[in-house]
């Protein structure tokens, strides 16, 4: 017999987190879906690329790169933040 995985495991009102609907915590596909495509295509006009993929842990993880430069970032969120300070947007 196995151990449950995180994600098998109820919440404290006993639905699964996975299975949540509340956008304040669960952003939609659809929300997610344009929000990579808009990042995807900000980081091709600066010559990065821009790849969703799932670690070695199950959890998805955005990888950007250029040249021989990578980096692993946990979220779109993240992805933005580092795509500013790269090119410089914000920065005054």
């Amino acid at each position: 017999m196995r151990a449950p995985q995180k994600s098998e495991c109820p919440s404290g009102d006993g639905q699964n987190a996975e299975q949540s609907t509340n956008t304040a915590i669960v952003a939609s596909p659809e929300i997610l879906g344009k929000q990579y495509a808009t990042l995807r295509a900000r980081c091709a006009l600066a010559g990065v690329t821009l790849h969703q993929i799932e670690n070695d842990y199950g959890k998805t993880v955005y990888i950007v790169s250029r040249w021989a430069l990578c980096r692993e970032l946990p979220d779109l969120d993240a992805v933005a933040a580092w795509l500013d300070c790269a090119t410089g947007v914000n920065h005054g």
